[in-house]
């Protein structure tokens, strides 16, 4: 069992994962306001009707290799261990049934993802029980309602991330690769290759 007191949970496809993950997820242990991030990929959301572009297996081993020699950062790989949707709540309470921390658990979610939040499943489970992270994306629409007053209507606890606005997407990425556009440096290295090496998003 991983030894944490003030946890973040990052869930997400990762197809692929992309700098600007890893950079939330630095920004998330910054400042000393969570002492660990756990990447946790989902099996199938959701809010993705059309599935996932890489197979698990390789959506798995893009966030492992990227995250291996990162301090703090750790993988969880239950939601494709287990069938179904991946629900954020089941995840949620697993994770505090094996995870003694002192704090309820923090969870990282780009600001795009607020305005239709109060359509996850038992939404109100997952505010009552986390911390919602926020980090924010340049590609946010400014005509949407502010942050503050959504997060105002959901009740939620949050805290907002000092993270720089890296303009960069997962679906920009997989388009670049199918176009034969260059993507090199908007991933790691080790993504690169893997992306390269299973011919993945032609």
């Amino acid at each position: 069992m991983i030894k944490t007191c003030r946890p973040a949970l990052f869930g997400g496809s990762f197809d692929p994962l992309h700098i600007g993950h890893l950079h939330i997820a630095d920004a998330a242990l910054s400042g000393g306001r969570f002492d660990a991030v756990f990447f946790i990929p989902a099996f199938r959301s959701p809010h993705k009707a059309d599935g996932y572009g890489a197979p698990d297996s390789a959506r798995l081993e893009m966030v492992r290799s990227s995250i291996d020699r990162r301090e703090r950062m750790y993988l969880l790989s239950w939601e494709l261990e287990r069938p179904g949707p991946s629900y954020t709540i089941d995840t949620l309470e697993q994770f505090i049934r094996e995870y003694d921390g002192d704090e309820s658990p923090g969870l990282l979610v780009g600001d795009d993802l607020l305005e239709h939040f109060h359509t996850w499943e038992r939404y109100k489970e997952i505010l009552a029980m986390a911390t919602l992270v926020i980090g924010g994306r340049p590609e946010a629409d400014p005509a949407r309602m502010s942050r503050s007053q959504r997060l105002e209507e959901l009740g939620a606890r949050y805290v907002e991330l000092d993270n720089a606005a890296i303009a960069v997407s997962a679906s920009d990425i997989r388009r670049r690769v199918a176009s034969g556009l260059p993507y090199r440096d908007l991933v790691p290295e080790t993504v690169y290759e893997i992306i390269e090496m299973h011919q993945l998003y032609r």
